[in-house]
């Protein structure tokens, strides 16, 4: 079966948005974070880092993993929560679909001016639609105002389309079937 990362991507984005309607930026949004119940209903979980904020409060406290946190935190900026999981999530977004991290983290001096410089590459071989690569790329500006927003994201080309109930039966027919 294939994977519908669009069909996960869309209910993550639901998941933030309902956390930043009652003020809360989780500040740890990556791979681990994100989670599947049996029913192929997204969880978020690792709610360590998170936080009660108003919109346009601001954060010292670096927090995250510094392969997905915005750049503002690896400069030790005052940050807006909110906008920094925008930047974290369009960094999952992006392993969802290449398989890779779009950055290397090793030298975080480089991956700071890769970011600074709004470079982000894509691999040929993935064959990504124009519609997932300009959200991306709109999700993971290095100026924290120009981010997409989630209700922006929602209604994008790319998920525009894409509508989900939350299951209460497991996805697959035969999940209780165990076969050799």
């Amino acid at each position: 079966m294939r994977m519908r990362v669009d069909f996960y991507f869309r209910q993550l984005i639901e998941a933030l948005t309902y956390l930043k309607s009652i003020n809360i930026a989780h500040r740890d949004i990556k791979c681990e974070n994100v989670l599947l119940d049996n029913c192929d209903n997204v969880k978020l979980g690792d709610f360590g880092f998170a936080r009660f904020m108003k919109a346009d409060e601001v954060s010292h406290t670096f927090c995250g993993s510094r392969a997905y946190v915005a750049p503002e935190l690896l400069r030790s900026y005052p940050y807006n929560g909110f906008l920094a999981d925008i930047w974290s999530t369009g960094i999952l977004l992006y392993v969802m679909v290449t398989g890779f991290m779009p950055y290397d983290d090793r030298n975080i001096n480089k991956m700071l001016e890769k970011q600074l410089q709004h470079r982000i590459t894509f691999p040929r071989r993935r064959n990504l639609s124009a519609e997932v690569k300009e959200l991306i790329y709109a999700m993971v500006h290095p100026i924290p105002l120009k981010r997409r927003p989630y209700d922006e994201i929602i209604k994008s080309s790319w998920l525009a389309d894409i509508k989900y109930e939350l299951r209460s039966k497991p996805f697959s027919q035969n999940s209780d079937k165990i076969t050799s």
